[in-house]
């Protein structure tokens, strides 16, 4: 499941939808999933940009608290290869 974040105000500007919607399905989806005799692995990603950085640590202390199996960070693009700028609906750089 692709989060990006581990704030409302970063997902919603980000992805554009409610954070506290989408954690209420991911634990749903924990939940519903958990009592299986062979469980399904469940795991976020987290597509680092620059305005997201920051919230990498918090990301993990998320994926904790909702029960997930794995995190996965992936970077945007290569940054010193490139010089991409990539701009979010509200103007900022991601």
């Amino acid at each position: 499941i692709s989060v990006d974040a581990a704030t409302p105000e970063t997902y919603r500007r980000l992805r554009g939808w409610d954070f506290f919607r989408l954690l209420a399905n991911i634990r749903k989806f924990v939940d519903a999933l958990s009592p299986r005799k062979f469980p399904t692995s469940i795991g976020l990603s987290f597509v680092i940009t620059r305005s997201n950085v920051l919230e990498m640590v918090p990301f993990i202390y998320m994926g904790k608290a909702l029960g997930v199996n794995s995190l996965q960070f992936l970077r945007l693009n290569e940054y010193e290869l490139q010089n991409w700028v990539i701009t979010a609906k509200d103007g900022q750089p991601f």
